[in-house]
């Protein structure tokens, strides 16, 4: 069979694997859901900006840590027979990837020329902050299994599609207001060679860490040049870790096959 007849016969399955219908709400938002539509201007699936809000005038944020009692279940299939879906695996790996966006969120927005960001349970009632209130709603691990089966087999790596999916909010610490919401599900590029699709969840932190970059860059009131998500399909994928990232935070250390190999 020649390269050429492979892809053809894959073209509807990598047409299938590349939509991304995002993720139903969980609650979460409450309310603030019905906000949600989609904004070709932003890079999250579902979003909504008060447009009287102008978040230059907040120069601190308060990073409550991400929630994860949202989060659903790995439901039926090849997702529910995940060897990361025994006992209370995928529970505490939510919960470090969690505390890895929590962090990385905070560690970034810091990062900015016009912010100061920390970490805290429960904001206080502060003029000029805002609080950055967020919940893992999907954390899908990987399948490194079809990942090394793809060398003997074409394309069994199309069934290697983690995900992940959060939600959240910003709002007016002194107010309670709420001036932007977000609903964002990610799945990681197809890729012929990514280094990250031999773990569970290295991929998923991949995103988390565009999505910090992101959440800086629209704090800042630098809306016109939100990094954009890349396209679906990137042949060759060899960084460990995000090129973006390395320049904003130490290496993370949470060892272990399933974040890192």
């Amino acid at each position: 069979m020649t390269i050429r007849t492979l892809l053809i016969l894959a073209a509807p399955l990598i047409g299938i694997v590349s939509c991304n219908n995002g993720a139903p709400p969980s609650g979460f938002l409450g309310t603030d859901s019905a906000l949600l539509k989609a904004n070709k201007n932003l890079p999250f699936q579902r979003s909504w900006k008060n447009p009287e809000a102008d978040f230059s005038k907040y120069p601190k944020v308060a990073v409550i840590p991400m929630r994860t009692e949202y989060l659903r279940a790995l439901g039926h299939g090849l997702n529910a027979a995940s060897v990361r879906n025994f006992g209370n695996m995928h529970r505490d790996d939510s919960e470090e990837l969690a505390a890895y966006a929590t962090s990385g969120f905070q560690k970034t927005i810091e990062g900015s020329t016009t912010k100061t960001a920390f970490i805290t349970a429960k904001a206080s009632k502060k003029n000029g902050m805002l609080v950055l209130e967020t919940a893992l709603v999907e954390a899908v691990p990987g399948r490194p299994s079809a990942q090394i089966l793809n060398f003997f087999i074409p394309f069994s790596m199309l069934l290697n599609r983690p995900s992940v999916a959060i939600e959240g909010r910003v709002r007016d610490a002194l107010s309670g207001e709420t001036l932007f919401v977000f609903a964002d599900r990610e799945n990681p590029e197809l890729s012929i060679l990514d280094a990250r699709k031999f773990t569970y969840y290295a991929t998923q932190e991949r995103e988390v860490d565009r999505w910090a970059i992101q959440l800086q860059q629209l704090l800042e009131g630098d809306g016109g040049k939100l990094m954009k998500d890349p396209l679906f399909i990137q042949p060759i994928n060899w960084s460990a870790r995000s090129k973006e990232w390395d320049t904003l935070v130490p290496t993370n250390l949470c060892g272990a096959l399933r974040f890192h190999g």
